[in-house]
């Protein structure tokens, strides 16, 4: 339901004469009136986070049009605010078609249109959107508990909540408020990545582009001439050109299904493949290369899940592949010549009896990556989620900790070394999925996909600060499996300054 709330004109005033005349001509905004019945919503969107208005307005006086959700009472949460170039927009016979997103479930949304017209002036005109009630079909993001309010706002405002089984992403603020979610309850693959102003899922072998409009398109992975039967598994994460893509796939040569293992860069586009990091193919070349002689047999294991590959990032620093292979170590790889870098990883685990992996170690007096999740990389800084699970698929299979380990290592390359700058332990214990991530040189985002110490095993997310003090903690039902609501978190803030 919409209503005008009345208007507020902008204008640029420059100054006025000895008589208090006004010096400065008219402008656009002074000439133009918008009235209440130029404005109307439009909602054809199932999802109550999304709406849009058609604006009766002439669109050749206008360079944009943005919207700003007013935020409830006493929200931390930065308003979301949205600029359209007016080019960007659909315009027909009826007028322009102006999305609004981001809304507040169940409320009467407060939402600020500014025409921005040709000459630069401006004028603002509140209007009132009013949504129903957000029912998750899952009973699981409609069901968040606050355990700690936000007493004071953290750097970010806004993140991207990942499921694993039926959940689609969603976006959620700081306040605890579910502000996006579309098709709830459909199983699309829970490897998605907000990239320019889009979230993207690749799910088989498809690679879906969601708006926040709510518009969807997909298109097609293509086999290559090595691999064939593409399938999604985990996460989606920027490359280099592309997009990074964890994937399963089938190589040809031998009809050998390869679980976990190879990572694929994709044009966001058309999904044409660009590059292919081939793990058990890279480590096998380096174990038995003239220097080693290592018999990679029973460790790279071809139709097992030896690896398990579960978070791949590109490096512009080092120009490197930096991924996390659960099952052994952190790989980096030289995204030209697929050298590898070095290796970071429990050296109680089979993978460092052989000298030519043990050669690349990279050794620390702090805790070992063990089970880990949600590599970032600034600089010499790396970021990821410790969960301190030892292998399956090897033998011996490491250590285990007993409680999760989310921290920051500055890796001392030329030493060969890591070491522990900034770690995070309340006892919680995720032993899969989860992930950390800092915002910048500011707070952290730390979420447990479930915590195996608690009998309810529920998910948490948190707002830390360096100073290690909770911002705010949520609490999510964990749904029908250990990584089903949460498998992944990250920050979404471009929502408070969105141009498209």
């Amino acid at each position: 339901m919409l209503r005008i709330s009345g208007f507020t004109l902008l204008l640029l005033l420059s100054g006025c004469g000895s008589d208090g005349s006004s010096t400065k001509p008219d402008t656009l905004a002074d000439l133009t009136t918008i009235k209440p019945h130029q404005i109307s919503e439009f909602d054809h969107h199932s999802s109550v986070f999304i709406s849009s208005l058609n604006i009766d307005v002439d669109s050749e006086l206008l360079k944009s049009l943005t919207f700003m959700v007013e935020p409830k009472d006493d929200a931390k949460a930065e308003p979301i605010q949205v600029t359209y170039p007016i080019n960007q927009l659909e315009i027909d016979s009826s007028g322009i078609n102006l999305p609004v997103f981001g809304l507040y479930s169940g409320f009467d949304n407060t939402v600020e249109l500014t025409f921005t017209f040709t000459d630069d002036s401006e004028k603002a005109i509140d209007v009132t959107l009013t949504t129903d009630e957000y029912i998750d079909v899952l009973s699981t993001y409609d069901n968040v508990v606050q355990i700690t309010e936000p007493q004071k706002a953290p750097s970010f405002s806004y993140f991207l909540i990942k499921g694993h089984v039926w959940a689609l992403p969603v976006i959620m603020d700081i306040d605890g408020n579910v502000r996006w979610a579309v098709h709830q309850g459909v199983s699309d693959g829970m490897a998605s990545l907000f990239f320019e102003n889009h979230i993207y899922t690749h799910s088989g072998n498809k690679l879906i582009k969601r708006g926040l409009d709510g518009s969807e398109s997909r298109v097609k992975i293509p086999e290559t001439w090595f691999y064939g039967a593409i399938e999604d598994h985990h996460n989606l994460e920027k490359g280099k050109v592309g997009l990074l893509a964890e994937v399963d796939v089938t190589r040809k040569s031998d009809n050998q299904r390869l679980i976990e293992s190879v990572i694929f860069e994709i044009d966001p586009v058309d999904a044409e493949v660009l590059e292919i990091w081939d793990l058990g193919h890279i480590l096998t070349a380096h174990m038995t290369s003239s220097a080693y002689h290592d018999d990679p047999s029973n460790f790279v294991k071809d139709g097992q899940d030896w690896c398990h590959i579960n978070s791949a990032i590109y490096d512009a620093s080092s120009d490197a592949i930096v991924a996390s292979c659960r099952e052994n170590f952190i790989i980096s790889i030289d995204y030209q010549s697929k050298r590898i870098n070095w290796l970071f990883g429990d050296i109680t685990k089979k993978w460092f009896q052989y000298n030519s992996l043990a050669d690349l170690a990279l050794m620390t007096d702090d805790y070992y990556p063990m089970g880990q999740h949600a590599l970032s990389l600034e600089g010499d800084y790396l970021t990821f989620f410790n969960n301190g699970m030892q292998s399956f698929n090897h033998n011996p299979a490491g250590d285990n900790l007993t409680s999760s380990q989310p921290g920051k290592y500055k890796l001392k390359l030329d030493d060969k070394e890591a070491e522990l700058v900034w770690g995070y332990d309340d006892g919680k214990y995720g032993q899969f999925c989860s992930s950390i991530y800092q915002d910048g040189d500011d707070d952290y985002l730390i979420n447990y996909a479930h915590d195996n110490t608690l009998n309810d095993s529920d998910a948490y997310i948190l707002g830390v600060n360096k100073n290690q003090d909770v911002l705010f903690e949520f609490r999510l039902p964990r749904g029908n499996s250990q990584c089903a609501t949460s498998h992944n978190v990250t920050f979404i803030d471009d929502l408070t300054k969105l141009t498209f």
